[in-house]
């Protein structure tokens, strides 16, 4: 805004205000007022909200950085004090809710909230924030969208489903869904966004633990912080609630500020300050007397401390503060043993305080078996979040006690087999984002997530408004951790020695001929054009070591490959396997985790190094991941040669190459794939094939094949496993003029049989063995035909000839067809052999029908990406 603009130049108040939102100064004063704010009733609490949002107002017009906004969309919701009592349990051990605020007070809550809500989308719609929100996929979109359609259909096929479960569902939606979306996109521009969020989160469970301490100050004075037993002995701290939660909430919020505390312990100043706060924390979930939060606060804390000790800049001095814990951790127990109550009693204590003994008769376990039985009556969509739990006669319209109280639990009986199958990959992309280019910061950050689902395993916080906000806003940092630390690792690729040419690497690596035929393309390409200015060191790289290691490993490359050829099954099992488990944990699976992963893994990094390049190009995903996991890794370039990538392709490098546009744009949706810079070029097709351009007839003539007789080519891909054979059969029985050619590639057995047929005189087959110079044969030919290999597919384009595809193996083959019959729509897809035949049939009686498809294809003819690729290559190699 320009006036906006023109006042923050002009104002020097209004800078020093603008400075003091991006400093920690301004999460503390929105603790301070919330603090105040919740511990009052209205007369306090609401003045105080309305200048909150007077300062949200400010922020929308005048703040340069988006992550101002955390600080408010953490801690506004504990600014909410009591119009009531703010005790709910009882010295009997009964339970009342009560109402926090009146009438009057909720409407002002409602419309305060309202107007902070509209002025920050007000700010990110201006700032472009918005329209970036749902521009690219994150690493969590789809997990986040299917808990979404769960959210919102659960139960409906229920009995008794009523129209409250889709309100409930809605309002899962709106806090998750939106948060997740908005907080990616508005701090995508944000400087130390991560470090101010998770001050955010270390100050909204201050204002937790302060406001507690108050609430429990204000019961000792009154005589009932303390349970005692019969002998007037403590028996326990007392539960109880401030206006925005019971005691159960409280300690979950201070607890989940433990991994945001020792996050800046591990990375910031005044690491003491961090240090202590976590600890202040996890005592708050004891003087709340929260079993979850104590258990899970206690184990996370343990990690946070380990890792803070191991790694990091504060790492000395977090080991000295741990040191200092155990010697007052160990001094307090011997004080304890010697003048207080023996350990064995003590620790006994502890064991009831946990209340361990009582698991069996919990209260929980009636709503578990509730839960299971509701499963059991509506296993596929749940009985909806309006149904189990607490019945009714206890609690009327409170859906989270209508829960069962067990975050599994919760989607089995409310939604039923799609409500875990959507929980269970949103946690599959949890477990990618730690995975993927590990980091400790980064551990800590999903910590908070982690931590809020631990602790919904015996209580509903992951359904509460508050706690989504939280959870969301962790999903999103740790999502642009992952992406700063990979474009950090991408940066830091090795420069080249001073005094030498820069040294080139092209890695060739056997997985179906679809790999080496392009390698070999821009490898000799650059050679051409680059030989004198660069160093180039060809690389058969499983092989030429001699180590049976490396060698297995492309075996297995070979032998899946052709088990796919064979098989449709082990095709979709290896799409079913890479969905499942995502990119980054198949990557990993199978590069690190398969004995066959497991044995390479450190050899083929050792000879990565010893290749000694400073750029690297491959068209295999391979030797991409290996030099993702290096020190001093080259500036690697990533060929796909299909038209769309898949999720094996998904490995960071600093240039990646897709071969189609509609193929760049697909990527383009997703947030930082393969890196983040991605380029389509043309499939390089090998030098060899220009000369035959335009010689159509000139070949014909050279292989004795007449210039009208209908030509068709028929290849299934460099091993010959598809279709082809029974294609030709059926051929045989035609009338028309044909003559066919069928590239057998290294299937001998093939070639063998073709040659034993005979065929009738209208017909000419001919019969080809493994030939790397097949574009002689395919450049004279009326129609091609064969499996959806990318290379195979282009090579026909590059000449200009339509395509018949008859068989699509793998889900790479089938998106390699989706995009010359749907995008170019210079092919057609005919997956019967005895089908294809018969439209061979027809073109040879009818070649005008063909016209349409040739006309598309034409669009691709001569075009070739060989040279484009070797200048990006050469550049590369300059500017290093």
């Amino acid at each position: 805004m320009a006036f906006a603009n023109k006042a923050y130049e002009r104002s020097r108040i209004i800078r020093a205000f603008v400075k003091a939102q991006n400093s920690v100064l301004y999460p503390i004063i929105i603790a301070v007022l919330c603090i105040f704010a919740g511990l009052n009733d209205k007369t306090v609490y609401l003045p105080i909200m309305w200048t909150m949002c007077a300062l949200v107002i400010l922020s929308a017009i005048f703040s340069t950085d988006n992550k101002v906004f955390l600080a408010p969309m953490l801690m506004a919701y504990y600014s909410l004090g009591s119009d009531s009592e703010t005790f709910v349990f009882n010295d009997d051990g009964s339970h009342t809710y009560l109402q926090s605020f009146d009438t009057e007070a909720f409407k002002q809550i409602c419309l305060c909230g309202a107007v902070m809500v509209l002025a920050i989308i007000i700010r990110l719609i201006a700032d472009g924030s918005i329209a970036r929100a749902f521009k690219k996929k994150g690493l969590f979109t789809l997990g986040i969208l299917l808990l979404d359609a769960v959210f919102l259909i659960n139960g409906i096929f229920s009995p008794n489903y009523e129209i409250k479960n889709l309100g409930y569902g809605a309002l899962f939606v709106l806090t998750l869904t939106v948060v997740y979306f908005i907080v990616l996109a508005m701090l995508d521009r944000s400087e130390n966004a991560i470090t101010y969020a998770c001050k955010c989160l270390v100050c909204a469970s201050y204002v937790a633990l302060c406001q507690l301490s108050v609430s429990a100050f204000k019961m000792h004075k009154a005589g009932s912080l303390f349970m005692y037993g019969e002998n007037l002995e403590i028996i326990g701290i007392n539960r109880q609630t401030l206006a925005w939660g019971v005691a159960t909430i409280v300690g979950a919020v201070v607890a989940v500020g433990i991994p945001a505390a020792m996050y800046l312990a591990k990375n910031c100043k005044f690491s003491i300050v961090a240090y202590v706060s976590a600890l202040l924390f996890l005592a708050g979930t004891v003087l709340v007397n929260t079993r979850s939060a104590m258990i899970v606060g206690t184990v996370f804390f343990l990690i946070c401390v380990i890792i803070c000790c191991v790694k990091g800049k504060n790492r000395w001095l977090n080991r000295i503060y741990t040191i200092f814990l155990i010697a007052i951790i160990c001094g307090a127990l011997l004080y304890i043993d010697k003048n207080v109550i023996p350990l064995n009693e003590f620790f006994g204590k502890i064991r009831d305080i946990l209340r361990l003994d009582e698991i069996e008769n919990d209260s929980r376990i009636p709503l578990f078996k509730n839960g299971m039985e509701d499963f059991r009556s509506s296993w596929l969509f749940g009985v909806g979040f309006n149904d189990g739990g607490y019945t009714a006669d206890i609690v009327k319209n409170n859906v989270y006690s209508r829960m069962y109280h067990n975050i599994i639990i919760q989607f089995l009986g409310s939604m039923g087999i799609v409500g875990i199958a959507a929980f269970f990959v949103h946690i599959k992309h949890l477990g990618e984002a730690t995975v993927r280019r590990f980091s400790l910061d980064k551990l800590l950050l999903v910590f908070v997530p982690f931590m809020i689902i631990g602790m919904s395993m015996v209580d509903n916080f992951f359904f509460y408004a508050n706690f989504q906000i939280i959870y969301s806003v962790f999903l999103a940092i740790a999502e642009i951790s992952l992406e700063q630390s990979r474009a950090k690792k991408l940066s830091e690729h090795r420069a080249s020695e001073e005094g030498r040419k820069p040294r080139v690497a092209f890695t060739y690596v056997e997985a179906g001929k679809g790999h080496i035929v392009p390698e070999e393309a821009v490898h000799k390409r650059f050679e051409e054009k680059y030989g004198n200015e660069a160093e180039i060191v060809e690389s058969s790289f499983y092989n030429e070591t001699n180590d049976k290691k490396l060698k297995k490993t492309e075996t297995l490359f070979i032998k899946t490959v052709k088990n796919q050829n064979k098989s449709f099954i082990a095709g979709m099992m290896c799409r079913i396997g890479t969905w499942f488990c995502g990119d980054a944990l198949s990557l990993s699976w199978v590069m690190a985790c398969t004995p066959s992963g497991i044995s390479s893994y450190k050899r083929a990094k050792k000879h990565l190094c010893e290749l000694d390049c400073d750029v690297l190009f491959t068209t295999h995903w391979s030797v991409a991941y290996y030099a993702a996991h290096m020190k001093n890794a080259p500036y690697t370039v990533l060929l796909c040669p299909d038209p769309y990538s898949n999720g094996m392709f998904n490995v960071d490098v600093n240039n990646f190459l897709i071969t189609s546009e509609a193929g760049k744009k697909q990527v383009d949706r997703r947030r930082m794939y393969a890196g983040g810079n991605v380029n389509a070029v043309p499939l390089p097709i090998r030098s060899g094939a220009r000369k035959y351009l335009g010689k159509r007839d000139e070949l014909r003539l050279k292989h004795g094949i007449s210039k009208d007789s209908f030509t068709v080519v028929l290849l299934d891909g460099g091993y010959g496993m598809a279709r082809l054979e029974n294609t030709i059969k059926r051929l045989l029985k035609s009338k028309s003029d044909i003559t066919i050619i069928a590239l057998c590639g290294t299937n001998d057995k093939l070639k063998e049989d073709l040659d034993s047929l005979e065929a009738p005189e209208n017909i000419k087959l001919m019969s080809v063995g493994y030939c790397p110079d097949i574009f002689e044969y395919i450049a004279l030919a009326d129609l091609f035909c064969g499996k959806s290999g990318a290379n195979s597919l282009a090579e026909a384009a590059y000449f200009g000839v339509p395509i018949m595809v008859n068989k699509c193996i793998t889900y790479i083959e089938k998106h390699n067809k989706n995009y010359y019959v749907r995008k170019v729509k210079g092919a057609l897809y005919v997956p019967s052999a005895y089908l294809a035949a018969r439209k061979i049939e027809r073109f040879a009686k009818s070649p005008e029908l063909l016209k349409p498809y040739k006309d598309n294809i034409s669009v691709l003819y001569g075009i070739s990406g060989e040279d484009m690729i070797a200048d990006i290559i050469y550049k590369a190699a300059k500017n290093k």
